[in-house]
């Protein structure tokens, strides 16, 4: 997938549809929409992800949870690539940092 296509579907007010096969990205793509729809503001109560297996439910959790960590105990200039490469740019993801460390 490329860059601007990442961004887009990772962007908290586009509607997508995902459908590609297995070890494409999925997962790292939906939780990297999950993460920046809390970084906009979304309550966590209010994201809904359906998978077909409660296995693959687990793991886009699991991974949710890793990312959440991350953010809390990364450098800043990690953390910084890491929301740019989720679509925020410099400014956005400066302005998000003291947000994205709170999370988990």
């Amino acid at each position: 997938m490329s860059t601007q296509l990442t961004y887009d579907a990772c962007h908290p007010h586009q509607s997508v549809v995902v459908e590609a096969c297995a070890g494409s990205g999925k997962t790292w793509l939906l939780v990297s929409r999950m993460v920046r729809l809390l970084l906009s503001g979304t309550q966590a109560h209010e994201i809904l992800a359906i998978t077909f297996t409660r296995k693959a439910a687990q793991e886009m959790r699991g991974r949710l949870d890793e990312v959440l960590l991350h953010f809390a105990k990364c450098p800043q200039n990690e953390l910084l690539r890491e929301l740019m490469g989720r679509g925020l740019s410099k400014k956005e993801a400066h302005d998000v940092m003291p947000r994205a460390r709170e999370f988990f």
